[in-house]
């Protein structure tokens, strides 16, 4: 997998996240706890080969000193949509009078828009 570019990692990972998410339903629709978790397995196989690719298509571009900056704030932007989507289905089951759907979206503009001002200055383009 370290020799693998970025586009093959996330091909990859796409096909044996999808064939894990199969798997998994099969395993469901069967009553089937084994072939289930193994679907999981599969599955996070997939979605590890996707993150791994996604860290490596974004890492290289910034500084030496600014990497550990961007990945914090990749994975602080990955635990917020995370956190905004319970909070949302929290308010559904509360009926409050403020939307947290609406909060979960402008905080996830505003917080991406920080991201990119923050980081947009020293990373190189993509396409260099």
């Amino acid at each position: 997998m370290r020799k693998l570019v970025p586009e093959k990692m996330f091909l990859l990972g796409i096909v044996t996240l999808a064939l894990g998410v199969l798997i998994t339903l099969a395993g469901v629709q069967y009553r089937n706890v084994g072939v289930m978790l193994f679907g999981t397995v599969v599955g996070g196989i997939g979605f590890g080969t996707v993150f791994s690719g996604a860290l490596r298509s974004v890492l290289p571009y910034a500084q030496p000193g600014e990497r550990a900056g961007l990945l914090s704030a990749y994975f602080v932007e990955g635990y917020l949509s995370f956190t905004m989507e319970s909070a949302s289905d929290w308010n559904r089951s509360h009926s409050s009078l403020v939307s947290l759907y609406d909060l979960k979206v402008k905080t996830f503009i505003y917080f991406s828009a920080l991201v990119t001002a923050r980081t947009r200055p020293t990373c190189r383009p993509w396409f260099e």
